[in-house]
């Protein structure tokens, strides 16, 4: 497949311009940092969800949500809604704790050890 220089398919890397602001260590890494904060994120909507499942005010959903019109949540009932939320969020943290797993050093020894050469 062809592609521009940098897409996929084209086989030629990205050369940043001359002289172009070079991406902090952060920007660099997302890999390593956005699975940890993609995962603390389901942690927290799930904990919200088990607070409207036990009663708790500010269910953001449904009825709710006057504004919600077009809204593919604009239905949505606290009692089916809240459950679901509480069960996706912890199915989304513990898949970002499975893919963070042996990520460390642990990892990266495991890796060499088994590179050719």
């Amino acid at each position: 497949m062809y592609g521009l220089a940098g897409q996929p398919g084209s086989g030629s890397p990205v050369v940043p311009a001359a002289g172009s602001p070079q991406p902090s260590a952060a920007r660099r890494q997302w890999p390593l940092w956005t699975i940890p904060v993609a995962g603390i994120w389901s942690l927290l909507y799930g904990g919200l969800g088990l607070f409207w499942v036990l009663g708790g005010a500010g269910f953001p959903f449904g009825e709710h949500d006057p504004g919600a019109i077009a809204s593919i949540l604009g239905r949505a009932r606290i009692d089916v809604a809240a459950p679901l939320i509480v069960v996706l969020g912890l199915l989304g943290a513990s898949v970002a704790a499975a893919m963070s797993w042996g990520r460390g050093e642990a990892s990266s020894v495991r890796r060499s050890s088994t590179s050719p050469g």
